[in-house]
């Protein structure tokens, strides 16, 4: 399972992303569960071809309007020889009743989304071709977002600190960078005890007002354990 996400107005209302299984939901806490994507979620590609995934990386409920769910599709997690299609994002307007191929992200892997609430809100999809915004205004246009960000690459996490108004996003290999305000729109590198390189990947997780966590699996026997207290007190250690 790559995914799970709540829905704001009911904790009982859950859907689960599954590695190759689609898009699954409860409306009981998980007494029972409903596939809600067997045959849906298909894209047309550049080519004219059709093509289809039940692999789902990331999930994502619209907190302003819960019935808008967003499902990333691609397999972030690859263990592996069998690799289902990365599509991009598919919105359901509906709880998941139905799904339409979102935007032109096309066939990325999607590793994680967060709905930043506005009017309009606004989705951010970490990609494995990198970070992309979309805006709930009727558009269906998604941006690639690249000023301070590396020109190409892996983002693999993103987590968004609500109290002090700041985005943060990791690339594989490339660092972890910082935007300042909820638009995403400038990001810069951040250094100190954090990684910058030599590394595969980094998981961020928001610590509430004390800070951020950033583990980042930095090679197979090594793990680097970094707690980065906000401002600036960093915190680090290595084990095998």
């Amino acid at each position: 399972m790559n995914a799970l996400a709540i829905d704001p107005r009911d904790a009982n209302i859950l859907y689960a992303g599954a590695a190759e299984g689609g898009v699954w939901k409860t409306s009981n806490g998980g007494a029972s569960w409903t596939p809600l994507t067997d045959t849906q979620l298909v894209r047309k590609l550049a080519s004219g071809k059709l093509r289809g995934t039940l692999s789902i990386g990331s999930l994502a409920v619209n907190p302003v309007t819960p019935d808008i769910v967003y499902a990333g599709t691609g397999d972030p997690n690859v263990a592996c020889c069998f690799v289902g299609s990365g599509l991009g994002v598919f919105r359901s307007p509906d709880g998941g009743a139905t799904w339409a191929a979102n935007g032109a992200i096309g066939q990325g892997v999607v590793n994680r989304m967060i709905v930043i609430p506005g009017r309009p809100a606004v989705v951010f999809a970490a990609t494995d071709m990198g970070l992309f915004s979309y805006k709930e205004d009727g558009r269906d246009c998604w941006t690639k977002l690249t000023l301070g960000l590396p020109v190409s690459g892996n983002a693999i996490d993103f987590v968004v600190d609500p109290y002090q108004g700041a985005l943060y996003v990791a690339f594989s290999s490339q660092g972890i960078f910082k935007s300042t305000d909820l638009t995403g729109v400038q990001w810069k590198a951040l250094g100190g005890c954090l990684p910058t390189s030599g590394f595969g990947r980094i998981a961020l997780a928001f610590g509430g007002r004390r800070g951020l966590g950033f583990p980042a699996i930095a090679a197979r026997l090594r793990r680097l354990r970094c707690q980065w207290d906000l401002p600036a007190v960093c915190h680090q250690g290595w084990r095998r």
